[in-house]
């Protein structure tokens, strides 16, 4: 594999010399946004959480030339979560699009190479109109962003897109360790305009991460990853139902397969005020019993100007009926300003 990568690498560096992708004089735009959250949460009757929290502060650098694009993305953090730090940084996305490289530019296609979003699922095309992540980003299933390489394009007679590609497996927060990579491929098909069908897969080998005297010190595991994603959208309603399914390295008492069901519902009521719901049931452990939970999220959406919007929202998570022997509702009321520049 680690060859297969070199030899790859090599060869999409060799072809963008030879197409003078870095040659024009680029145009720069500065742009990014911050979130502001307040959080109020109880477990079950006893509150658990009161917090002020800068949830997120992107700062973009978007630069585009002849024959290429390329993106930073550095995010800013505060957390009541973090310990010992007030501020995180992280890079989020630093990748360039190679747009003109030989045999791919008549067909349309284009390799983005660094550190960039996952096209999985729905991990990379939600905007947050809840302020919940998206399914599986809740459930820790996929990472929003990973190094590697992927090819991107479009399918014939405007039916859609896929992308492809060899990702570290090891997420943007942490430096590469594994010697196996993540396989990745996502085809979304439009069958008609409004409505798509999209199907994900991630195939995350985890290999020997490092040699302690001589041997490794973690052995290669495994972790399959699917999602499909029935999604409309047609002015003033979207929404999507998605449906997901890990495997893992099976253990005692587990079998390895977590599954999870998820819907969302948006709703434009004015100009400036929408409504949104989703609703996400998941198991962790198909072989695991009373271990399910159920997440209900409610949410208004206000745009105070183009360029600030306040959140409203109400968020349930709960063991299912039945569920563990001391089962735990969670509330979370949540206001959060989202301004951009």
């Amino acid at each position: 594999m680690r060859n297969v990568l070199r030899i790859t690498a090599a060869a999409v560096l060799s072809l963008a010399i030879s197409a003078g992708v870095f040659a024009a004089e680029p145009e720069t735009k500065v742009y990014g946004y911050n979130w502001f959250r307040y959080t109020l949460g109880y477990d079950n009757a006893k509150e658990k959480t009161s917090a002020f929290e800068v949830k997120r502060t992107y700062v973009r650098v978007k630069t585009t030339g002849e024959g290429y694009e390329g993106a930073l993305t550095l995010d800013y953090e505060n957390s009541a979560a973090q310990t010992g730090v007030n501020f995180g940084t992280w890079v989020k996305n630093a990748y360039v699009d190679l747009k003109s490289l030989p045999l791919l530019v008549d067909a349309g296609m284009t390799v983005r190479v660094g550190l960039q979003g996952v096209p999985f699922g729905t991990i990379d095309t939600w905007e947050y109109p809840l302020i919940e992540k998206a399914p599986e980003d809740k459930l820790k299933l996929v990472d929003s962003a990973d190094y590697g390489v992927t090819l991107r394009g479009y399918l014939p007679m405007a039916l859609g897109n896929f992308e492809a590609g060899i990702l570290s497996g090891s997420g943007y927060k942490k430096a590469e360790a594994n010697l196996d990579k993540s396989v990745v491929a996502s085809l979304n098909i439009v069958p008609i305009t409004g409505i798509y069908v999209r199907g994900s897969y991630l195939g995350h080998q985890i290999g020997e991460d490092q040699q302690v005297n001589g041997q490794p010190s973690s052995l290669a595991k495994y972790a399959d990853r699917k999602s499909v994603v029935l999604g409309f959208g047609s002015s003033p309603i979207s929404g999507f139902v998605e449906a997901l399914e890990s495997k893992d390295q099976k253990s005692s008492g587990k079998s390895g397969i977590g599954q999870a069901l998820a819907a969302y519902l948006g709703v434009e009521i004015i100009d400036a005020i929408s409504a949104h719901a989703m609703y996400m049931t998941s198991n962790p452990d198909t072989l695991r019993v009373r271990d399910e939970k159920n997440l209900y999220a409610i949410g208004v959406n206000y745009d105070v100007t183009e360029k600030v919007m306040l959140q409203l929202n109400y968020q349930m998570e709960q063991d299912k009926v039945g569920g563990g022997s001391s089962p735990v509702t969670t509330n979370l009321w949540m206001a959060q300003t989202k301004w951009s520049w």
